[in-house]
């Protein structure tokens, strides 16, 4: 029965002129921080998505100042015209306060990028449960991306001791802020690689803000104090940038330490090319992608029982043996995604979503 009504509303969507289909679903997404590099990668492949299904999205930034973002909200959603969807970044615990007004303005909401702390879940609970517009909630998988790049950095340091000799490898944190989730989760990730492996040491972790000229600074103070670094973890490209900046101006000899962190961003694919960053963990920019299939398909079924409340988006590793494969996905003219063949409302086959990167490499 399940089956038969998602063929016979995919016949009934394909019987309907195209004007039918025309009055576009505009979806407001709100971002807390400034149109950074790796935002306008996602706001770009979210705006494709919504392309291909027809949906108009509208952007906001908070320039990383939280009232702001909250006000901006606020009168979004007062304007006779409200958006047919909402889609927002919880952020110094303002999410409370925005589902307060997305559930008065009547708003169908999803929340991404990141999940509430712990302390806020207990006040909100899950999507669907004490807010009726919070349809669902998407976040990559931060830990085990935090995991994955210390695995790979500490197998490319084992790899360049000279054969035969097992040495430590001691590797130095670089993380983002304390109070944003992704910081913490991706921490998780490398402390677990750490006590993994008896011959890693975990020397010392320092929190910065996701400022270039902050791991810049801060790389410089670390490699003063510890004399012998194997790998530097940081949980942002931006931060990998700075490091490699740092030893660039010092010298730094090709063998150590190794580098790495998050995002994917342009310029850090060009140094992992060079050999000045090895890995970065990323590919989250497709999750506004993902948010845009998920909208789709609840805007054309009005089906809350296809709709998880949660989705944990995979990312990959890019590194220099596949950054070839993963290419065509830095394509700023056409990435070449058809995003429709991700939708479970127009492929009645598809019993669940798929909502990982190696997907995207193999879309025909």
């Amino acid at each position: 029965m399940y089956l038969y009504r998602r063929w016979l509303l995919l016949l009934v969507l394909l019987s309907l002129p195209a004007q039918g289909l025309a009055a576009p679903s505009r979806v407001a997404l709100f971002l807390p921080h400034s149109p950074t590099a790796f935002w306008q990668q996602l706001v770009r492949v979210m705006a494709d998505a919504g392309d291909d299904f027809g949906m108009e999205l509208e952007v906001h930034y908070g320039e990383d100042d939280h009232q702001r973002y909250v006000r901006q909200i606020q009168l979004r959603l007062q304007q006779p015209s409200k958006p047919d969807f909402m889609v927002f970044k919880p952020y110094k615990k303002t999410t409370r306060a925005i589902l307060d007004l997305a559930e008065a303005a009547r708003v169908p909401t999803i929340t991404f990028n990141t999940l509430p702390f712990d302390s806020e879940r207990l006040l909100l609970g899950q999507p669907r449960e004490r807010y009726r517009y919070w349809l669902a909630e998407f976040a990559p998988d931060d830990e085990e991306g935090g995991y994955d790049l210390a695995r790979y950095l500490i197998q490319v340091a084992k790899q360049r001791q000279p054969s035969g000799v097992e040495q430590q490898i001691t590797v130095l944190g670089i993380n983002g802020p304390v109070a944003e989730m992704p910081a913490r989760l991706r921490y998780e990730g490398l402390k677990r690689a750490v006590e993994e492996d008896p011959l890693v040491e975990l020397l010392q972790v320092v929190n910065v803000d996701w400022r270039r000229s902050e791991a810049h600074r801060v790389v410089g103070k670390l490699l003063r104090r510890h004399q012998q670094i194997s790998v530097i973890w940081t949980a942002a490209d931006v931060l990998a940038l700075g490091g490699a900046d740092l030893l660039a101006e010092r010298g730094a000899g090709p063998a150590f330490p190794v580098i790495g962190g998050f995002d994917w961003v342009p310029e850090v694919r060009s140094h992992i090319r060079a050999g000045r960053v090895q890995a970065s963990v990323g590919g989250h920019f497709f999750e506004g992608a993902w948010v845009m299939v998920v909208i789709h398909d609840y805007l054309m079924s009005g089906e809350l029982d296809d709709l998880d409340v949660r989705y944990l988006s995979g990312m990959g590793l890019l590194v220099p043996e596949n950054i070839d494969q993963f290419s065509a996905l830095f394509n700023d003219e056409d990435l070449g995604v058809d995003f429709r063949r991700f939708s479970r409302v127009m492929n009645p086959l598809l019993m669940q979503y798929d909502f990982s990167i190696s997907t995207l490499v193999e879309s025909p």
